[in-house]
């Protein structure tokens, strides 16, 4: 973007005028560069926007970088409610030959600088081969039989529009289940992917239509949500094309029951705490989705990986 205080501006990708997305700029006076959320600077103390118009969430150490990239990765400030330091990554996402794509994954579109997947892959470089699981349950585990137990199972949300396809977000497939919380009031809970991390949240049945618009919605963070109403859980950070064999952090003492009393303690993604235990399985066979279909039942075939090809039959 237009230089600001001598330096650019980074963006959430496709979000430069939502409040709510994030941004990395250069704070003269500070002499660091900092990240920061507009929507959330009357949250920030006065500390953090005395001498940065946006206030900080994350800030560096001191230096003169010309840009992000050149920035020190180590020893930033992050606030919590507390300050505490952590190290960062940065990497540029931008492609300039499709070998920057994976060569047979994709292709590098040179005025954009993306690359533009082919089908069956997705990623910043087209270097995550999509497979779906077509139904997901939660599983709590423990030391002997009688502490095992599934819960509810969940499905893929499939686009309204096209319900032979599903809806993505981020790339990747939602879930949906249907539950009530008490005898008189009914929810749809969904699981989705919000560019870091998976969510859990639950969606009353009148809002039912909202749904179907997730794939429109530009999604990209769940600290919006409201904790005593929509947002369960949510996972650690991850890249995983579906939500298994991740940590979990539940928003509430006890969702299965449906208490919504939050947790006592804050950190940079609210009151929480770990779900020990206890995580997502695939309970359906894994496969990635085609726009070849069965000609009897109609459903997807599985292209079986790179390796492999599909048995109709079975």
């Amino acid at each position: 973007t237009l230089p600001f205080n001598r330096r650019p501006r980074y963006y959430q990708h496709g979000l430069k005028d939502d409040p709510t997305a994030g941004m990395f700029y250069y704070c003269k006076d500070e002499q660091a560069w900092v990240f920061t959320i507009p929507a959330m600077k009357d949250n920030l103390p006065e500390a953090t926007k005395r001498r940065c118009q946006h206030g900080w969430l994350l800030q560096s150490p001191v230096t003169e970088a010309a840009s992000l990239e050149d920035a020190p990765l180590t020893g930033w400030n992050m606030w919590t409610g507390t300050i505490d330091t952590m190290d960062i990554q940065v990497e540029c996402n931008e492609c300039y030959r499709d070998s920057d794509c994976g060569l047979q994954n994709g292709r590098c579109n040179h005025k954009t600088r993306f690359c533009e997947c082919n089908e069956g892959w997705s990623g910043w470089a087209c270097d995550e081969e999509e497979v779906v699981c077509p139904q997901l349950a939660w599983i709590e585990y423990g030391t002997k039989s009688d502490d095992f137990y599934s819960d509810s199972s969940y499905s893929t949300l499939n686009n309204p529009a096209n319900l032979s396809e599903y809806a993505f977000l981020y790339g990747r497939p939602a879930y949906w289940t249907w539950t009530n919380y008490s005898s008189s009031i009914d929810f749809y809970e969904l699981i989705f992917y919000v560019g870091s991390r998976w969510v859990w949240a639950v969606w009353p049945t009148e809002e039912f239509d909202e749904l179907y618009i997730l794939e429109s919605i530009p999604i990209h963070a769940y600290w919006h949500l409201d904790r005593g109403n929509k947002l369960i859980a949510f996972s650690e950070p991850t890249t995983s094309f579906y939500p298994t064999h991740i940590n979990w952090y539940w928003t509430r003492v006890s969702a299965s029951s449906g208490n919504s009393e939050t947790v006592k303690g804050f950190d940079l993604f609210g009151a929480n705490f770990l779900a020990e235990n206890a995580k997502f399985e695939c309970v359906a066979p894994v496969y990635q989705p085609t726009t070849d279909y069965a000609k009897e039942s109609g459903l997807p075939l599985s292209t079986c990986g790179i390796a492999g090809v599909p048995n109709t039959t079975t």
